[in-house]
């Protein structure tokens, strides 16, 4: 699947980008480390030089995690997997990579606070360490301006405490915290199993939360597949052991379909609006439904 190469290749770029770029937690010409404003003389006491070395350590302990962890979900061969991992592992780097930056960030105010080190900084500094939550967040309800100078990194950054700022804040961790579940949600339906059967004279065909249903009587033309035409997925479901969903086929228009890929029978089915491609789990379960059809059918 594309999509699961496209998340192999690129997110070990966006984790060694964000270690490299947290690696940088001093900003000498401003007199910041850990987003906390420091007197200049400072910014080597061994204190601080003690906070900056755990910091680096914990930051590696997170890198080598972090680059084990999806592994072994690589050579599943199940893209749900492989997604589902992906999507665990975005969170857990989200968090992660800012716990040790939010720790420090607290160590180096409560001594900044117990030090006195605020009466030696020059007259005018910027000291609004205590608007900038975790370090990372700029939160000042008493200023109107919706965005500020960045302590980490480079550019601006939004003042949480402006309304469309929350609501924005709120939408972009739902989504963060969604991907997991969308992942798993991708795991139940490749891993439920198809479901073929014949109730009350008429065809049942379901997988996961879809279903479909075709009465006997509707039935123009049947026939028992060991080959399927060549076709396009308009929309739906189209994993290595799933097809689902609405089809293309070139020169017939529209079909849907609901079969495992790998089976060797299949059941099309002709109906006045609609065309099927179906399949059961296994080839037997496939044929035996065929058969209770054709019984129906002759009668």
């Amino acid at each position: 699947m594309w999509i699961g190469l496209f998340l192999d290749l690129v997110m070990y770029p966006i984790l060694l980008a964000c270690y490299f770029m947290g690696k940088n937690y001093k900003k000498e010409e401003k007199g910041l480390c850990f987003a906390v404003t420091l007197p200049g003389e400072r910014m080597q006491d061994a204190r601080v030089q003690a906070v900056g070395e755990a910091y680096r350590k914990q930051m590696r302990r997170i890198l080598i995690f972090l680059l084990i962890f999806p592994l072994p979900f690589l050579f599943t061969g199940y893209f749900s997997i492989n997604f589902l991992a992906w999507t665990i592992w975005f969170v857990l780097m989200v968090v992660l990579l800012m716990l040790p930056w939010a720790r420090a960030h607290k160590k180096l105010l409560v001594l900044k606070c117990t030090e006195g080190w605020q009466s030696e900084l020059p007259e005018g500094t910027d000291t609004e360490d205590a608007y900038w939550k975790w370090g990372l967040c700029y939160y000042n309800p008493d200023k109107t301006v919706s965005s500020v100078e960045t302590r980490v990194g480079v550019g601006t950054t939004l003042n949480m405490a402006r309304p469309w700022a929350k609501l924005l804040g709120i939408f972009c961790l739902l989504v963060v915290l969604a991907m997991p579940v969308f992942g798993g949600y991708c795991v139940a339906e490749e891993f439920t199993p198809l479901f073929l059967t014949v109730q009350k004279e008429c065809v049942e065909a379901g997988q996961f939360r879809d279903t479909y249903r075709i009465p006997v009587k509707s039935i123009e033309s049947m026939e028992l597949l060991e080959e399927l035409p060549k076709m396009s997925k308009s929309s739906g479901t189209g994993l290595d052991n799933l097809r689902k969903g609405t089809y293309h086929i070139r020169n017939q228009g529209k079909c849907q379909v609901l079969y495992h890929p790998k089976n060797q029978k299949f059941i099309y089915i002709k109906t006045v609006d609609q065309t099927y491609y179906l399949s059961g789990e296994t080839d037997e379960e496939t044929v035996q439904v065929y058969q209770e059809i054709s019984g129906l059918q002759e009668e």
